[in-house]
């Protein structure tokens, strides 16, 4: 058997329930409320490979141990890979027998608040690749230190954590690490200089780091990182101009960073980039004109930006662009002469820019583009009304044009 999937029933797990499962190697028990414990079933359940025990508001794998035993059971667990903790409000230390598997590649423990800390012997998981560890230990104000240990981290996920204010320096042991999210740890204010160690990191989220007001200058050193997300961190104000060095960046996400004022000028020097998104960032006014030397783009979306009153011209250099989008900027009164450079473009959306009233001169050189979306922008739409809008010949070539946004939403 490969998979058994518990979810509560309104019965209860018979005794011996597990003697016959020693061939099974997939457990998921979601949402039962009786389970308290699975002390006697472990020693069955020995070709076991993934376990997850998720919203069982009783359970404690110590609940019915003597002292002398702390969880040893687990032990028997000698082929799992996978083990995933979430939910358990009870749950207050991981079964020592834990210590004795060497063979756990990924762990998670998520929502266990009574879980104060992790045991020292977590260190003895050598093999172990991807950690989440969110939302346990409310009152922790630093990282486990026994967490720097775990030198065979791919990906890391931490999170949930109201009261801590730094992130360690031992980050930078982690010199396999590929993924890397920190969420939701709204007194953290900067992010340790240790992060440019990682010479393999690919994806970098930030996100609900309320108080984060810096970047590490020395980003430019993540030469491996391919995408980059910064959402929900109000007090960021600007991000470093070393971003510039991020040659293999294929996507940046910058979302709801209220007090952004500001992308850097070396933006041009992500020669890699592929999907650019701005979201909700009400304070930002422009975009730096070295956005020219984004030749890789292919798309583009500006959002909620309700401040930005102008594009670049430099956008005449996104000869890569296919798709783009601008939505819900107000201020928005134009849009660049040197859009007749995006030879490639093949879908534009404006939405909601009731400022704008124009399209520039170039449209009628977009020969690519063959979707055009404009809605919530009266007085455009009325110039580009089909056959009599004075910027109707400008867009007369796209195939496929609608200003009524129920037609696509």
């Amino acid at each position: 058997m490969t998979l058994w999937d518990i979810e509560d029933d309104g019965g209860s797990l018979p005794d011996g329930w597990a003697s016959n499962l020693n061939s099974l190697k997939s457990l998921v028990i979601r949402n039962y409320p009786r389970l308290t414990s699975m002390s006697g079933a472990m020693r069955y359940l020995t070709s076991l490979e993934e376990l997850e025990i998720s919203g069982c508001d009783e359970f404690d794998p110590l609940s019915d141990v003597g002292a002398e035993d702390d969880g040893m059971e687990w032990r028997h667990l000698n082929c799992l890979h996978t083990l995933c903790f979430s939910k358990l409000p009870k749950l207050e230390s991981l079964p020592a027998g834990l210590q004795r598997v060497t063979t756990l590649k990924n762990l998670t423990i998520s929502d266990c608040p009574n879980l104060i800390c992790l045991p020292e012997w977590i260190s003895e998981f050598t093999s172990l690749e991807y950690l989440q560890f969110t939302r346990c230990a409310p009152n922790l104000t630093s990282l486990p230190d026994v967490i720097s240990c775990l030198k065979s981290l791919k990906k890391l996920e931490i999170g949930g954590f109201q009261n801590l204010t730094t992130f360690p320096e031992w980050i930078s042991n982690f010199t396999s690490l590929e993924n890397l999210k920190i969420e939701e740890c709204p007194n953290l204010t900067s992010l340790p200089d240790g992060m440019c160690y990682l010479r393999f990191l690919r994806h970098l989220r930030i996100q609900d780091c309320l108080n984060l007001t810096t970047f590490p200058e020395r980003i430019s050193e993540l030469t491996s990182l391919q995408q980059l997300e910064i959402i929900k961190c109000p007090n960021l104000t600007s991000l470093p101009d070393g971003m510039h060095g991020l040659r293999s960046l294929r996507s940046l996400d910058i979302r709801e960073c209220t007090n952004l004022t500001s992308l850097p000028d070396g933006m041009h020097g992500l020669s890699s980039l592929q999907s650019l998104e701005i979201s909700y960032c009400p304070n930002l006014t422009s975009l730096p004109d070295g956005m020219h030397g984004l030749r890789s783009l292919r798309r583009l979306d500006i959002r909620e930006c309700t401040n930005l009153t102008s594009l670049p011209d430099g956008m005449h250099g996104l000869s890569s662009l296919q798709s783009l989008e601008i939505s819900d900027c107000p201020n928005l009164t134009s849009l660049p002469d040197g859009m007749h450079g995006l030879s490639s473009l093949q879908s534009l959306k404006i939405i909601r820019c009731p400022n704008l009233t124009s399209l520039p001169d170039g449209m009628h050189g977009l020969s690519s583009l063959q979707t055009l979306r404009i809605a919530g922008c009266p007085n455009l739409e009325k110039k580009c009304e089909k056959g009599i809008g004075e910027d109707w010949p400008k867009i007369a070539h796209v195939t496929d044009y609608s200003n009524k946004m129920l037609d696509w939403i």
